[in-house]
């Protein structure tokens, strides 16, 4: 089985792209809690 670094670095992107999307994903709905909890409060 071998593997290119093309094909290598292609599958890294991949993977942070996907990391970056869903750290994306999870702080905006940990900010829309927040604010969800704060109008609860006020």
């Amino acid at each position: 089985m071998s593997v290119s670094t093309q094909e290598f670095s292609a599958l890294v992107r991949l993977i942070i792209a996907g990391s970056v999307l869903s750290l994306e994903s999870i702080s905006t709905t940990l900010i829309s809690l927040g604010i969800y909890l704060k109008s609860l409060v006020c």
